[in-house]
C-alpha cells in the first residue's frame, strides 16, 4: 500500500513536524479502517484518501523550500477535522 510517511522527521520550524504526526494519526486510523471494511467500494474510497494524506506527508518533507513547508504545515493545521485534512489533500 506504498511507502510509509517517515517516523523521524527533523524539522527547524516545529510546526512541520507536529503536521506531519497529524497525517501519521490520519494514515494509521485508515489503514485501520481499510483493514476492517468489506465493502470494495468503501475500501477504493480509504485507499483514495490514504494518497491524499500521503501527498501532504510528502509535502512536508519534500516540500521546495521551509516557506512552502511551514505553508503547508499551516494549512494541515487550520483543519478543524480529518475530512477537512482529506479535501485539502
Amino acid at each position: 500500500m506504498g511507502k510509509p510517511l517517515s517516523p523521524n522527521l527533523t524539522h527547524q520550524i516545529p510546526t512541520v513536524v507536529s503536521a506531519l504526526n497529524t497525517c501519521r494519526k490520519v494514515k494509521s486510523d485508515l489503514m485501520h479502517q481499510c483493514g476492517s471494511e468489506n465493502s470494495k467500494a468503501v475500501n477504493t474510497e480509504l485507499e483514495r484518501h490514504l494518497v491524499y494524506v500521503r501527498i501532504l506527508g510528502y509535502l512536508l518533507i519534500h516540500g521546495p523550500s521551509t516557506t512552502a513547508e511551514a505553508w503547508v504545515a499551516k494549512c494541515i493545521h487550520s483543519c478543524k477535522d480529518d475530512d477537512k485534512l482529506l479535501d485539502l489533500g
